[in-house]
């Protein structure tokens, strides 16, 4: 895009020169102008691939948002049915506790 700038500014400078300095023909004043254009047609280009490049980062940011959000869920669930078996696993121990003395009942 830098390039196509100085292009456009190259063109326009010497297209202008040339006429203020009196030595520019028609040709030279055309030639600057088709310099000019093309370089304006890459700049459009150039600036186009950027925002479509910004857009996929976008697009690939929220879908990295919404996996991280999808996986902090998936271990909060973890956390709670590992809090739930532990709980239970409390309450088993409660209501069978191990007799003393290692006999078996």
């Amino acid at each position: 895009m830098q390039r196509s700038i100085r292009q456009v500014s190259f063109a326009l400078i010497a297209g202008t020169g040339l006429l203020l300095g009196g030595c520019a023909t028609k040709d030279d004043v055309q030639a600057a102008q088709k310099a000019a254009d093309a370089a304006r047609v890459q700049a459009d280009a150039a600036m186009s691939a950027a925002q479509a490049a910004q857009s996929a980062s976008q697009a690939a940011a929220q879908k990295a948002d919404q996996a991280a959000a999808e996986a902090k869920s998936a271990n909060d669930k973890i956390d709670q049915l590992t809090e739930e078996e532990r709980n239970e696993s409390k309450a088993e121990r409660k209501r069978h506790p191990r007799p003393e003395g290692g006999e078996r009942g």
